[in-house]
């Protein structure tokens, strides 16, 4: 393939999603060991939780949660490289199973369901240490090595060898060998959403040669070390505006705002079966929502990985989540999501409605950390959560079945506390006994529970009443009982102030109507909900 100047003219940037998960300190020394020892066998959960223990000294639960992460992203990854159907990813197995989803290479080639390529847990180990484009930089030969593990016989001895900077350079990389980079890193624009991937060998044999690409191609560690150096670049930070076709979106520093990016496809009521496969046929996005205030983002649509960093005093709905959803250093927050994995971290008075079939993950100072079921629905949601593998369809000739894992939004693990339980009177567990001084992550109580209206068309009293009963009977998660009698309790309350108002004099209601629109609009001033308003109003003009 001779080279053009959209070959030859690219970027590369770090992916913002893959970062550490562990509290425990590992050294880049520590993984390359640790991915040694897995190189010189074959990398089963068994082999890997043995030598977690002998290199780094960690127990089963903080081992299994590395585990579980890397599969994670294996999966994910797996699906964007070879799959030409880009609409479904490999679901979450169903009925409360606990097994990690695994691709569907693996699917049809599984020996052990649980058996993970030696060098998908080398890199997610060194991503640990460090995740940023300068650490990534400073040990870029050897993230190299570690993916030729292990097609190169060499690349385990190369590894284990006392000299840094020259280790490795002669090791030869294929044009297969080579796609495993985009694990690490992504275009900046991450492409259209119509396009298929890119191929990284095409991109580098391009940029380094002017003759034609072979299928029996390779290039050298130090050649691509060299390469790659120039391509690498800091992320940038704009914004996008959601109607952007483009892979990953970022919301950088919205304020006093609205943002609402409605689903694409038709709702069921309209007639359109899931049973038809009708589903949308585009890549999903990755999204990052970062330094945000005082702002509503309903982001409705089928998402790959979700950030949410430094944002205060926001309300954030997102689409079904088929990777990660890490929110990071945020406070005042409330958040609603289907997720197959969340993590929060270091956060403050942040409120979780939630469903995962994972439980969710809390690392470093939490306060305040509630966690309620997911409490909304949205036209396009069911097909959404088949879209990132969060649900399948079910074999039924009537209805449009789901079917779902349990929802583990209940069973939050705090880190800390993960391995070492406090012993009193322990000098080796003071530190674990000092973190049970800190606020455990609590369950939202029923009575504080409600549900989340998103913004639509229409917005009457009869339209409301809808939407709580679409909550109730049309989401596959049933609300635990006490939390769905709560919510069954708002509708009796709302069709007694219907019968209500029907029983008033036209004299009395037209009164009654100016006093309850005067404190509508004092408190929309007074609780700072009227942006939001004016907001919504100007979207639905704009449409």
């Amino acid at each position: 393939m001779p080279a053009t100047d959209d070959t030859r003219h690219f970027s590369l940037t770090v992916q913002p999603h893959l970062g550490v998960v562990v509290a425990t300190a590992v050294t880049p020394s520590q993984s390359l060991a640790l991915a040694t020892a897995l190189a010189e066998r074959q990398a089963t959960y068994t082999v890997w939780i043995t030598e977690a223990w002998r290199v780094l000294g960690w127990a089963e639960p903080t081992a299994a949660l590395v585990w579980e992460m890397a599969t994670l992203y294996h999966a994910l990854y797996w699906k964007q490289r070879t799959s030409e159907d880009k609409s479904v990813y490999p679901p979450v197995l169903s009925c409360g199973s606990t097994a990690s989803s695994v691709s569907t290479h693996h699917q049809r080639n599984k020996q052990n369901e649980k058996e993970l390529p030696v060098w998908v847990l080398g890199v997610f180990l060194l991503l640990q240490c460090g995740s940023d484009c300068e650490f990534v930089l400073q040990h870029l030969r050897h993230f190299l090595i570690v993916m030729a593990l292990p097609e190169s016989a060499d690349a385990a001895w190369h590894l284990a060898a006392a000299e840094p900077d020259p280790v490795g350079a002669s090791i030869r990389l294929s044009l297969d060998t080579l796609e495993r980079l985009w694990f690490l890193l992504q275009l900046p624009r991450g492409g259209s959403m119509d396009e298929p991937p890119r191929k990284m060998g095409t991109l580098l044999w391009n940029a380094l040669y002017q003759s034609e690409l072979h299928l029996a191609a390779s290039l050298s560690v130090e050649e691509v070390e060299h390469e790659l150096r120039k391509r690498i670049v800091a992320p940038p930070v704009h914004v996008r505006n959601g109607d952007e076709d483009y892979k990953e979106l970022i919301y950088h520093k919205v304020q006093n705002k609205t943002i609402l990016w409605k689903p694409t496809n038709e709702p069921i009521s309209s007639g359109i079966s899931l049973n038809s496969g009708e589903l949308r046929g585009e890549r999903t996005h990755d999204v990052t929502i970062t330094e945000c205030e005082h702002a509503h983002i309903y982001l409705l649509q089928p998402l790959e990985h979700a950030t949410v960093s430094n944002c205060s005093n926001c309300t954030i709905v997102l689409g079904a989540v088929a990777g990660l959803l890490h929110v990071v250093n945020c406070d005042k927050l409330s958040i609603t999501c289907a997720a197959r994995k969340i993590i929060v971290r270091n956060g403050c008075d942040i409120q979780t409605y939630l469903f995962s079939p994972t439980p969710p993950l809390l690392v470093g100072d939490h306060r305040n950390c509630q966690f309620a079921p997911y409490n909304t629905y949205y036209d396009g949601f069911r097909d959404d959560l088949v879209t990132a593998g969060l649900a399948v369809l079910v074999d039924s000739p009537m209805t449009d079945a789901l079917q779902t894992a349990s929802n583990k939004w209940k069973q939050p693990i705090e880190l800390a506390k993960l391995e070492v339980p406090p012993i009193p009177g322990s000098p080796a567990n003071a530190e674990a006994l000092e973190n049970t001084s800190m606020p455990t992550p609590v369950l939202l109580p029923a009575s504080d529970f409600a549900v989340l209206y998103v913004p639509s068309r229409n917005t009457d009293d009869e339209d409301y009443c809808r939407f709580l009963s679409d909550v109730l009977y049309l989401s596959p998660f049933r609300l635990p009982v006490e939390y769905e009698r709560r919510v069954l309790q708002r509708v009796e309350r709302m069709k007694n102030v219907q019968a209500a108002l029907k029983s008033l004099g036209t004299e009395q209601r037209m009164q009654l109507e100016d006093e309850l629109h005067q404190g509508f609009r004092e408190w929309l001033v007074s609780s700072g909900n009227l942006r939001q308003v004016l907001d919504l109003v100007q979207l639905e003009q704009v449409r």
